[in-house]
């Protein structure tokens, strides 16, 4: 993040939809991040949606929009997913990792899931 002469670091401020909250964030390359947010309500259960945001999108002061890239749905059988991290491959994809723990609950599950993400330039 960019810093003001004073020192300070300056706030950014993120587009949200529904009641969907950042929880993770990983870099995918010097331009790219994936932003991992979730939602829960006792009706639908959980989900998860993840946006990339640029470099240049965050640097320009504005509020982030990012693109929805994906959203995943309770149908997929996902529990609390609140972390993610990024791994690239040598073909230009990303091998993504997303999970969850169970909270020491018996109603929830400690699950990692791996995605492959194809960016398209």
């Amino acid at each position: 993040m960019p810093k003001p002469k004073n020192g300070k670091t300056l706030p950014r401020y993120i587009t949200s939809f529904l009641s969907f909250y950042p929880t993770d964030l990983t870099k995918l390359d010097n331009n790219n991040f994936l932003l991992l947010e979730r939602d829960y309500t006792p009706l639908f259960g959980g989900q998860a949606r993840l946006r990339r945001i640029t470099l240049p999108e965050i640097m320009s002061g504005n509020v982030i929009e990012g693109e929805e890239m994906t959203r995943i749905s309770s149908a997929f059988d996902i529990d609390n997913l609140e972390g993610i991290a990024s791994l690239p491959r040598d073909d230009g994809s990303y091998d993504i990792f997303l999970l969850s723990d169970d909270n020491f609950l018996d109603n929830q599950k400690t699950l990692l899931l791996h995605f492959q993400l194809i960016l398209h330039k």
